[in-house]
């Protein structure tokens, strides 16, 4: 459940707590460790392997860039979570 920002009384923001923060942390370091994971093994093993093994280079580069457009918009994600950290 997330708290709100502002506290309705006054229009202020409220201070996050400690663990809000650092949760904010984990959730952005958790999608930047799958964007990572996602760009080398879809992006670079998978499309390595169907080169060397099939031959098909256009399924190759279809699978990299299917995977390094998921990995970029997993690493956007993450940053916009990160600006929840200025609020």
């Amino acid at each position: 459940m997330e708290r709100d920002f502002w506290d309705v009384g006054t229009g202020t923001p409220t201070p996050r707590t400690e663990a809000e923060r650092e949760q904010i942390k984990l959730q952005a370091a958790y999608s930047n460790g799958i964007a990572i994971g996602l760009f080398l093994i879809g992006g670079l093993s998978i499309p390595s392997t169907i080169l060397v093994n099939v031959g098909q280079g256009w399924l190759a580069i279809a699978v990299a860039m299917l995977c390094f457009l998921a990995s970029f918009a997993l690493h956007k994600f993450a940053k916009r979570t990160l600006r929840e950290l200025d609020k």
